[in-house]
């Protein structure tokens, strides 16, 4: 593990409705490291890939340097990069560090492209031997009521950079506790998604 601040991360949670009339509110905590954090996400990643849509892919293991972990599906072996959805200028402006959110209110749907392109700025290398997923998350609830939209958004900047070196890229919205995440694909095309995407 690395010494990185620890996030201003809210729990994730939701609200469970009873056919009598009961409300309880189902809540998990998220590590503040860095590194533990995106564990989690990308474990319940993996959970969601196998119940939402048949993918089964082996459990994680932690790269060295690079990339964030190691996995594969089937025979292919995957190098995952995992990145949170956030917006950099509000990042800067401080305002992330007094609320526990990354990005504002009014979240653009454009901004997962943007983190899509920050990634793909790296230039990571060719892998010979193994695909390269990248994986973006959001775990504010900002995404939450479009994660289609912006799935779709950044699938077109995708396509005119050609995945710029990933070979699928995904966005998640993680759920508390057993609830799979809400998962969409952004690259190579938008044909998985978990929520009402519209033909």
């Amino acid at each position: 593990m690395t010494n990185k601040p620890p996030k201003p991360s809210a729990p994730i949670g939701f609200a469970n409705f009873g056919k009598d009339d009961s409300v309880s509110i189902i809540k998990e905590s998220l590590p503040a490291d860095k590194d533990e954090l995106e564990l989690v996400v990308a474990d319940k990643f993996i959970e969601a890939l196998n119940s939402r849509f048949g993918r089964v892919l082996n459990p994680l293991e932690h790269g060295d340097e690079w990339p964030d972990f190691w996995t594969a599906e089937g025979n292919t072996r995957i190098a995952l990069e995992v990145v949170e959805v956030i917006d950099p200028e509000y990042v800067k402006s401080g305002l992330a560090h007094k609320q526990p959110r990354w990005v504002p209110v009014d979240y653009p749907a454009t901004l997962l492209a943007k983190t899509v392109e920050s990634k793909v700025k790296k230039r990571y290398p060719k892998l010979t031997d193994a695909k390269l997923w990248l994986l973006a998350y959001e775990n504010s609830g900002a995404l939450a009521g479009d994660l289609a939209k912006a799935a779709e958004v950044a699938n077109t900047y995708c396509k005119s950079i050609a995945g710029g070196g990933f070979d699928e890229i995904w966005v998640a919205w993680p759920m508390a506790e057993d609830v799979p995440a809400f998962v969409e694909s952004v690259w190579p095309n938008t044909q998985y998604s978990s929520t009402a995407r519209k033909a």
